[in-house]
């Protein structure tokens, strides 16, 4: 019987299959709370009027509830002045009022997180909208991106005027947005609500279920060889232990 100990072969392909799988790209980190699950905002930073709430009834014109889990945040267009909100994100307010055709927007609410990401990912979140006002007071609301030290992008994706012009409430029901993330590094995500033109009947902006869904990227080449490499040295591994 052999009983010479066999030479540390494992843990070498232990190292190999280590660095084969580093080659499919670092894991990106999940945004904390991204449904608001603990009941909190824990995990964001927040300005002006902002909660977490498991839903709302509006009365005649409808309701909100929690889109998944039991908790979604609530922002309301008011609390903090919108050239605050602007300066958080690098902004200015002219530069906010921009994406919303230069309305005078005149105050808001944000929240905001930052976190890792890689190539291949996709931010998705769940929104709804409730508008209180009416045209032209046409609220709004907006998620906004900033990538490393790069400048902000903001994306408007609904108005008080798309969802009800006249006087009001208006409840316009749960939505799905996303996009994909083409490079990796570190990503702040914004989600923010304005008042424009008044400072009086706030809208209301809900966010749920945000999150990184990651796919799969495909091996490189050299990956794909190194894991044939560790497949085929274990079997012969394998086959020698059995000698």
């Amino acid at each position: 019987m052999n009983n010479t100990p066999t030479p540390p072969l494992t843990s070498s392909l232990a190292v190999l299959g280590l660095a084969a799988l580093g080659a499919f790209g670092s894991a990106s980190a999940a945004l904390v709370n991204g449904g608001f699950e603990t009941g909190s905002l824990d995990g964001w930073t927040s300005l002006g009027d902002v909660g977490v709430f498991t839903g709302y009834d509006y009365g005649s014109p409808g309701s909100v509830d929690a889109d998944s889990g039991k908790y979604s945040a609530r922002l309301f267009s008011q609390a903090i002045p919108a050239g605050l909100i602007a300066e958080t994100m690098g902004l200015t307010e002219a530069q906010l009022e921009s994406y919303h055709q230069d309305m005078n927007a005149t105050n808001g609410s944000l929240i905001y997180q930052t976190v890792s990401a890689v190539a291949g990912d996709k931010f998705e979140f769940r929104w709804n909208f409730v508008e209180k006002d009416w045209v032209p007071y046409d609220d709004w609301a907006f998620y906004g991106v900033k990538f490393n030290d790069g400048p902000t992008l903001i994306t408007k994706f609904v108005s008080l005027g798309e969802v009800g012009a006249g006087m009001g409430i208006t409840v316009n029901g749960w939505e799905s947005l996303g996009f994909d993330i083409t490079e990796t590094g570190n990503y702040t995500f914004f989600f923010g609500a304005l008042n424009v033109k008044d400072t009086s009947i706030p809208s209301e902006l809900w966010i749920d279920g945000a999150g990184l869904g990651q796919v799969s990227p495909i091996p490189e080449p050299g990956s794909a060889l190194a894991l044939s490499l560790l497949v085929g040295s274990g079997a012969f591994l394998r086959q020698r232990r059995k000698r």
